[in-house]
């Protein structure tokens, strides 16, 4: 269908449907579908070398504005791969890497959960694992830059190869996690503050901020709870202040795609905030859906049907009201509550008198 917006009584802008806004409005609260797409190729697109990019790995960003899906990862012991999905093209691609990794075999790692966006800032923030390396990809240019950071820190230069990283607007800078050392990048002046207060323990952390209740979510590690203080698991709000939250009923924490390792990738739903959280189980090759109200502090469950499988990068597609679940051979789109006003979520510049009509 087409969709006509009029402006005042004068002018008219069309705005054309693509694939995947069309798989979203057509989906009910609680449904999936797959993304029919063009270059995923049953999950070739993924690959380096024989292993896939999602592997160790949990969370991509989605470019409102240039309406991309966005990744960088890599196989176990394989080059990084910069994956981008294009919702008006409805195709898949890649697009190079910072120089100090282009056409370099060598530059190899993982994607982890350091993938992340500054929005009013228009930029897309990833670290390069062997080196250490912060950098920012300009989404007006598509253009890579280069942040200074403290790699004769071990545990920063830890956290940036291992842990989480997030941008949190709020703070106007990228917070880091591992282990039991949280780092603040601050934008304004170029520092770098470490910052304690929790435990968590070894690597394989996640960081997920929720624009809707404006706090971090924060969590993990590759050891055994058994061994520890149970699994523990973060809130940080917008003045810094952190809380521990009650254990989840699983492992929450980023999974290796390898046979017998359980893990999870955290997203959120962005019509409402609320956490969803898919839980993997590589020992039987199934995964459950949960959900999470940070307000409450609550988990629900879902579903033991959903079909991603055992492991998969997620970003929640703020222009639709949906999830987007990147698995090893196909795309699923899931929407978990009915979204109202969408076409709103990027909050356009357009006038106020706005007369909304639909051409089939």
């Amino acid at each position: 269908f087409i969709l006509m917006l009029e402006v005042g009584s004068h002018s008219k802008a069309t705005v054309f449907a693509s694939e995947l806004s069309d798989l979203s409005n057509s989906l009910q609260p609680g449904e999936w579908a797959k993304l029919n797409s063009i270059g995923f190729g049953d999950g070739d697109l993924l690959k380096t070398g024989g292993r896939k990019v999602i592997d160790y790995a949990e969370s991509g960003v989605w470019d409102p504005f240039g309406k991309r899906f966005m990744f960088i990862g890599g196989g176990h012991a394989n080059y990084y791969k910069f994956i981008v999905y294009n919702d008006v093209t409805n195709t898949w691609k890649t697009l190079p890497m910072p120089l100090s990794c282009m056409n370099d075999r060598t530059c190899t790692g993982h994607g982890y959960d350091l993938n992340t966006i500054d929005l009013e800032g228009k930029r897309f923030y990833w670290r390069d694992r062997p080196r250490s390396g912060l950098f920012y990809m300009d989404l007006n240019t598509d253009q890579w830059g280069t942040i200074d950071s403290p790699t004769e820190d071990s545990n920063y230069t830890r956290a940036h190869r291992y842990g989480a990283m997030t941008w949190f607007p709020e703070l106007n800078g990228l917070i880091s996690v591992v282990k039991d050392k949280m780092y603040y990048y601050n934008q304004a002046d170029g520092s770098f503050t470490p910052k304690g207060g929790f435990s968590l323990y070894g690597i394989h952390t996640f960081a997920e901020y929720n624009p809707m209740h404006k706090v971090l979510f924060f969590g993990g590690g590759n050891y055994k709870p058994e061994k520890y203080d149970g699994h523990p698991l973060y809130k940080m709000d917008a003045t810094g202040a952190i809380t521990r939250l009650n254990d989840a009923p699983f492992y929450v924490r980023i999974t290796s795609g390898a046979s017998g390792s359980e893990g999870s990738l955290v997203t959120y739903e962005p019509v409402s905030g609320t956490f969803i959280v898919l839980r993997s189980m590589n020992d039987s090759g199934s995964s459950e859906l949960w959900e999470y109200d940070i307000t409450l502090d609550k988990w629900s469950f879902i579903t033991a049907d959903f079909p991603l499988g055992t492991n998969g990068v997620s970003a929640p597609i703020s222009n639709y009201g949906v999830i987007m679940f990147v698995g090893r051979n196909e795309i699923y789109i899931y929407k978990h509550k009915k979204c109202v006003d969408c076409i709103n979520l990027e909050k356009p510049s357009m006038p106020l008198n706005l007369k909304m009509t639909i051409e089939e």
